[in-house]
């Protein structure tokens, strides 16, 4: 067993997994999705999905060197953990892109 869940006082756990895995999850996806209905919030959005993914890949890297007998799945979890850090970099770094280009062409053309 993990040392997170020996000696657990079920009622108050409970009540911070719902706002963990619950509250904050929600969170995140109202503000990875928020491109779909605004879709100036896009590089915001690959920021903060940069930080979280970034974050939660180093963490859990560093726990594979701080403690033993890390199972398959937890190694799957920072697997894809890394793959969306690496993705949210190549999305921003692509949508950074566009708007240099974007705002170049639009520096060089002609006043109405």
């Amino acid at each position: 067993t993990s040392v997170a869940y020996q000696n657990r006082n079920p009622p108050i756990d409970s009540a911070n997994e719902a706002v963990i895995y619950g509250g904050l999850e929600m969170a995140l996806a109202i503000v990875f999705l928020s491109p779909l209905i605004r879709s100036r919030l896009i590089s915001n959005s690959l920021i903060t999905c940069l930080i979280v993914h970034g974050c939660l890949a180093v963490f859990r890297s560093v726990s594979f060197v701080l403690y033993s007998g890390i199972q398959p799945m937890t190694r799957q979890l920072a697997f894809f953990e890394w793959l969306f850090f690496i993705g949210a970099a190549g999305a921003l770094w692509r949508e950074r892109r566009q708007l240099r280009i974007r705002h170049s062409t639009a520096d060089r053309s002609p006043a109405n």
